[in-house]
């Protein structure tokens, strides 16, 4: 029998890669499509892992903002609401009486049904405070049966002199003082006037009681009643 030589194995192939999904020829390794940047390189994936925002964070953030914006918005309608009884330049000063009387302490209007406690006040610069609810009476002007003008003001909301607007000429108005004394005023006069218009609160030597109110468009004008005591009803 012939001998028989075993065939040489044959030379191996060189291996070749097979190129899958998206390749870039800026890159030398193959990138796939499925990549979270779509195609940009691992290590730029790893930076956006760091830095990038987590839920719970935006919340927080989210949360800050709200609450800051809400105290911003809080403050200005503070300072707004502030302005709205205001004028845009001061009265005089009030003429006053050596010997004060009682200071007045509510205001009954039965014809309107309104009916709302006093609170005493003074003018800070152009600003006239005024209490939340019910009204303020100008501490430096008159009171009850004191020659000058009684000033009382307040809010046109429902809590406080809203239903000045439908007072009318003729109609009485009970001041009751903290004495407990009631004074009875007769209106004589009700009119719309600018925040520049001081004029209602002129000196004089009778006894006059105004009472006025935000009123117009975005409360830029004044609600004015002017009411003289019952006895004497000629302002």
């Amino acid at each position: 029998m012939a001998n028989l030589k075993p065939r040489p194995a044959p030379a191996p192939r060189p291996k070749v890669r097979k190129k899958t999904g998206v390749t870039n020829s800026s890159y030398r390794t193959p990138l796939k499509s499925s990549d979270p940047l779509f195609g940009l390189p691992s290590t730029l994936t790893l930076k956006k892992k760091k830095f990038g925002l987590s839920l719970p964070w935006v919340w927080s953030m989210g949360t800050v903002v709200l609450i800051l914006s809400i105290f911003a918005a809080g403050i200005g309608y503070a300072h707004y609401e502030s302005t709205l009884l205001s004028f845009e330049v001061p009265p005089n000063p009030f003429q006053t009486s050596a010997s004060r009387s009682a200071l007045p302490a509510q205001v009954t209007i039965p014809s309107v049904k309104l009916e709302f406690n006093l609170y005493s006040a003074k003018i800070q610069g152009k600003n006239w405070n005024s209490p939340l609810q019910g009204a303020a009476y100008q501490i430096t002007s008159a009171r009850p049966t004191e020659a000058g003008n009684i000033i009382i003001y307040g809010f046109n909301k429902t809590e406080n002199v809203a239903a000045l607007k439908f007072v009318k000429v003729g109609d009485m108005i009970t001041v009751k003082t903290s004495e407990g004394k009631d004074h009875p005023y007769l209106v004589r006069e009700t009119k719309v006037i600018s925040t520049s218009d001081t004029t209602v609160f002129e000196s004089t030597d009778q006894e006059v009681l105004i009472l006025f109110t935000n009123a117009g468009f975005l409360n830029t004008k004044r609600l004015v009643i002017k009411a003289a005591p019952i006895k004497k009803a000629s302002l």
